[in-house]
């Protein structure tokens, strides 16, 4: 950072050039390098922000009738949980986005839920191993030695039960610098959804060492979602 010595011309100057940023001060006008933003535009938040858009428009262009019935299903839902009055677009919102987190792409549905969602009963237990990755990088099953080629890390998830019919897990994961650091609910983002089978393996690859697995019941055909449950940390 450098101070500059104003003239007339440059008094009040403030504003960039190049990598370069002007900016006024109590004790003057100062040069700093031009901060970086950053906006990566990945295909995932492309996909958000087409999704928000979608999402948007189909609230704009409810009838009367339907968003009669959001308001009285965002009230069931307060009702239910905290008691405190829920903004029925952010409750439809919210539906709308995890449902299309599942469906890419498919007709967002405009009449709410029946019936609040009791998610399901399964429990899960959770290792971190070397898969085989087959061709078309299908994953094959769980190996522990070298011998068997192109391996990559992943998470094994077992389920002690099949989820109840029209749900699904969402798997999320937070990697984690070393076994040491805390978990933020946060910061935990989806991995999949999967319909588990008792005692039948899901695996879900990841390029950390150390993560953070949890899990959220979710209704397929609503997008109704518990909260995250966490599971553990595993690596190291």
């Amino acid at each position: 950072m450098a101070k500059v010595k104003e003239g007339v011309v440059l008094s009040g100057l403030s504003g960039r050039a190049g990598n370069a940023v002007f900016v006024n001060t109590p004790s003057g006008t100062v040069l700093r390098d031009r901060p970086l933003v950053n906006d990566p535009n990945t295909p995932l938040q492309q996909a958000t922000r087409i999704n928000m858009a979608r999402v948007g428009e189909v609230w704009k262009n409810l009838s009367l009738a339907q968003a009669a019935a959001w308001r009285n299903y965002a009230l069931l839902e307060a009702g239910m949980s905290s008691g405190k009055s829920v903004p029925p677009n952010l409750v439809f919102t919210r539906l709308a986005m995890k449902f299309l987190q599942m469906h890419p792409g498919a007709p967002i549905p405009v009449v709410p839920p029946a019936t609040i969602f009791p998610g399901d009963a399964v429990r899960f237990t959770v290792a971190f191993g070397l898969v085989r990755v087959g061709s078309g990088g299908s994953v094959c099953h769980s190996v522990q030695s070298s011998e068997f080629g192109l391996r990559t890390g992943a998470i094994e998830i077992l389920a002690d039960r099949d989820n109840a019919p029209g749900v699904v897990t969402e798997v999320l994961l937070q990697p984690l610098q070393s076994v040491h650091r805390r978990t933020y609910l946060s910061r935990y983002r989806t991995a999949g959804f999967f319909a588990f089978e008792a005692g039948v393996p899901v695996f879900v690859p990841t390029s950390a060492s150390v993560v953070a697995v949890a899990v959220r019941f979710v209704c397929a055909a609503t997008g109704q979602a518990l909260s995250i449950t966490e599971l553990g940390i595993v690596g190291g």
